[in-house]
């Protein structure tokens, strides 16, 4: 089951009831009286006269992108900034159960299975304030389900809104790699917003999401830094699920994957803490510990983490957490701390430790297992062999594992499964054990895009039914992964959604590489009116862009309207042409000819030297 077709005719003011005269048009003010087709196969309109028809598309090929099926359609908005693509997307995104009970648009949705024919059942939803009649390529048996402005329809004695069984099964995945806070798509406080089927893995939603997975709680106490790292310690996680789980994607990411995890101790919370009782007490304890320790690397490394881990367990005590609880098990692990001299044994100290917590643990407390469990991961690292190369940093907070021994890789996991336990532990790429590099923007992106759809993957494997949306997928790409990019996603999407019968992907691009990957009908264009603002939808069914030529699509007036250099370029040029028009003896013309020397494009060099050498030529005559 697809989403084929939404007909938009905008905001439906309320004129009665207790919310009478409410004619706010968040979040999709720009979307009015617009016809959109996701399907491939079909053409539906919706005309002046309210009849709705639908015919095939002649020039359609099934299997077009997918030659096992799976993948049914493929539709992309392009248009400049401003003219509605992301409106449109979070349009999609609305069309959820719970929301369609409630509808202040005037829509008509229609649902389908392409594999079908025009003669097939369909699902038609539409508002109940607007009027159609069905063409006759519509089967007569086709049922018209209507939703409501509020409570309309409970007001009118209308049946209430039965969402169809058949669309239960279809599940939304949204991904967008930029961040931004949308205060103006705030719903008003009688509208439910349901988001039942919707995976949301854009960046804004997984920020706040993924530091509260990494804590096991609220987010509250973390501050905005915190939030950030703990976000992108998710995003390392999610990379390294994706290509631990099957080495073809290491072809579509187009870069090898790096051969190294850094861990990182973050000693933030500290700054927080460091003032209080609990805090002075267990540090009391370590004056000069380093010295008294071996001092080789893993051991201050292993050290600087048992500190750590203790703040961070005291930094997030729960809230609503009994005090009295608190104050007693804090106690017992402060004095469970066994004795330090300049004879210990590390890992034996350790050990010990951990043993005297066992035993001052009798009623199985929350924070003392917790902190119990954060010296068993600590305890797992002397499993490590070249202790010499990957502690060898003058901070003492950072570890790298190789990702191609299998006591790493154990690490590494013991890492995932505790993460929730050590908020305090961070993690990246890097190539080699000695380089500092990171992963650039773009490969990043890259990662990103195809990690989180597996982690949507990972969760269910067995989604049935999908609708995907992306919102400028392609951002932060080099023009030659922008050319790549659909061929890429639609590899990514069939080795990770392999479970998967039914795929329908509907995405925003500025990039005309893209609309060269796409037959015309995969296209939806948008320009905005400029009388009024309302996006405004362009079907170019007559122009071939499947493998066009990227210049001639370049060419095209919908993506450069001003010509094909940058506009300092330009501007620079045109105002050469005018220094040299009214050029006189006194002027040097050197500086001049310097200027056109550096001017790329051929004729327009040519031109302007012969245009310097005519009025070189006439001044001298006169």
């Amino acid at each position: 089951m697809q989403l084929l077709y939404v007909y938009i005719g905008g905001y439906i003011e309320v004129k009665d009831g207790p919310y009478a005269g409410d004619v706010s048009d968040e979040p999709f003010r720009v979307l009015k009286n617009i016809e959109l087709n996701f399907s491939n196969k079909f053409i539906i309109s919706y005309d002046d006269s309210e009849i709705l028809d639908i015919k095939k598309n002649e020039t359609h090929i099934p299997c077009f992108f997918d030659s096992d099926g799976h993948i049914k359609s493929v539709s992309a908005i392009i248009g400049k900034n401003g003219t509605g693509k992301t409106s449109i997307i979070e349009l999609i995104k609305w069309l959820q159960p719970d929301n369609l009970h409630n509808v202040p648009y005037k829509l008509i949705l229609i649902y389908g299975d392409v594999d079908l024919d025009t003669d097939q059942v369909f699902i038609i939803l539409k508002n109940d304030e607007l009027k159609l009649e069905l063409s006759e390529q519509f089967s007569k048996s086709i049922e018209i389900k209507n939703f409501y402005r509020h409570n309309t329809g409970i007001i009118k004695g209308l049946k209430p809104f039965d969402y169809p069984h058949e669309l239960d099964n279809l599940k939304q995945v949204f991904y967008s790699p930029v961040f931004e806070v949308k205060f103006s798509n705030l719903p008003a406080e009688h509208e439910v917003i349901s988001t039942q089927n919707l995976t949301n893995i854009s960046t804004s939603n997984l920020l706040e999401n993924d530091a509260g997975d990494s804590i096991n709680g609220s987010t509250n106490s973390l501050n905005a830094r915190e939030v950030l790292v703990r976000h992108k310690m998710k995003d390392v996680e999610r990379q390294y699920k994706l290509v631990s789980d099957n080495d073809d994607f290491k072809d579509i990411l187009g870069f090898d994957k790096p051969k190294y995890i850094e861990l990182i101790i973050d000693t933030s919370d500290y700054r927080f803490i460091k003032n209080q009782d609990f805090v002075i007490q267990f540090d009391s304890k370590f004056s000069s510990t380093e010295t008294k320790f071996n001092p080789q690397t893993r051991n201050q490394f292993l050290y600087q983490m048992m500190k750590f881990s203790y703040y961070n367990l005291i930094r997030n005590i729960p809230i609503n957490y009994n005090t009295e609880s608190a104050f007693f098990e804090i106690n017992n692990i402060i004095n469970s701390i066994p004795r330090v001299n300049g004879k210990n044994d590390f890992k034996k100290w350790l050990e010990e430790f951990k043993s005297n917590c066992d035993l001052n643990n009798s009623n199985n407390s929350y924070l003392i297992s917790n902190f119990i469990k954060r010296l068993d991961f600590i305890l797992s690292f002397f499993i490590l062999k070249e202790v010499d190369k990957r502690f060898r940093y003058a901070d003492n907070i950072r570890c790298r594992l190789d990702l191609s021994k299998k006591d790493d890789l154990k690490i590494l996991n013991n890492y995932f499964e505790f993460k929730s336990l050590t908020g305090f532990l961070h993690l990246d790429w890097k190539f080699n054990f000695h380089s500092n590099g990171e992963l650039s923007s773009g490969q990043k992106a890259k990662f990103n895009l195809l990690s989180r759809f597996h982690s949507v993957f990972e969760k269910d494997k067995n989604l049935e039914n999908l609708l995907i949306l992306i919102d400028e997928g392609d951002t932060l790409f080099h023009p030659e992964w922008q050319r790549t990019y659909l061929n890429d996603l639609l590899k990514g999407l069939k080795l990770i959604f392999k479970n998967t019968s039914s795929i329908q992907i509907i995405f925003t691009t500025h990039s005309p590489f893209v609309t060269s990957d796409l037959p015309w009908y995969s296209i939806i264009k948008l320009d905005d009116n400029e009388e009024n603002g309302l996006t405004k939808v362009i079907y170019n069914n007559d122009q071939p862009t499947f493998a066009a030529n990227i210049h001639d699509l370049f060419a095209d007036s919908f993506f450069m309207d001003k010509g094909f250099v940058g506009e300092f370029a330009r501007v620079k040029i045109n105002d050469l042409f005018y220094r040299i028009s009214k050029i006189s003896k006194e002027i040097d013309s050197n500086s001049l000819k310097k200027e056109i020397g550096l001017i790329g494009e051929p004729f327009v060099r040519h031109s302007l030297l012969n245009h310097l050498t005519s009025q070189i030529n006439s001044n001298e005559q006169n």
